[in-house]
């Protein structure tokens, strides 16, 4: 009978250690799971760059305007007039969004090349725009911002309406 005891006594330990190795393996829980949906970032050109009316001159001349002023300069100033329909300005961006977003703005970094035409082109570079680093979208998800950049006129570059076209891109950071 001392043996049948202790025969049960170690199947019984046997079996509540078995049970208890298996109820601390294996657990479950619940997780959350959220997402927020915000405003999708876009951008629209409201004026367009406009480098002005710029005589042809003898020499390669280069036309600057400034983001922030939109002020023209050039390395001769003989070369500027305000006498016909085209008038200098900087371009303007406005760019919507979430509301208090933060932003970049990315200009081109190569060149882009505008066209008569007629196979008569002229380069434009050095982007810039009037805005920091790292601008921020105001309290209704919108913002406006300049860009100015570099026309490099080749010396006795043919008469005629240039046009072309260069990439600017905002992402939100």
């Amino acid at each position: 009978m001392k043996k049948l005891v202790v025969l049960l006594t170690g199947l019984f330990l046997v079996t509540f250690t078995v049970q208890n190795l298996n109820a601390q393996h294996q657990a479950t829980g619940t997780g959350d799971a959220s997402a927020r949906i915000i405003k999708g970032i876009a951008i629209n050109q409201e004026t367009e760059l406009d480098f002005g009316t710029i005589i042809s001159m003898a020499n390669q001349e280069t036309v600057t305007i400034d983001a922030s002023s939109g002020a023209r300069t050039s390395t001769n100033s003989n070369n500027l007039t305000n006498q016909f329909s085209s008038l200098p300005k900087a371009g303007e961006f406005k760019v919507t969004g979430e509301a208090n977003a933060t932003y970049t703005i990315s200009l081109p970094t190569n060149p882009i090349t505008i066209e008569d035409g007629s196979n008569n082109n002229m380069s434009v570079d050095n982007f810039t725009h009037n805005l920091t680093t790292t601008p921020t979208l105001d309290n209704n998800g919108e913002q406006v911002f300049k860009v100015g950049a570099q026309i490099t006129i080749n010396a006795g570059q043919a008469a005629g309406n240039y046009t072309g076209t260069y990439t600017v891109t905002v992402d939100y950071q």
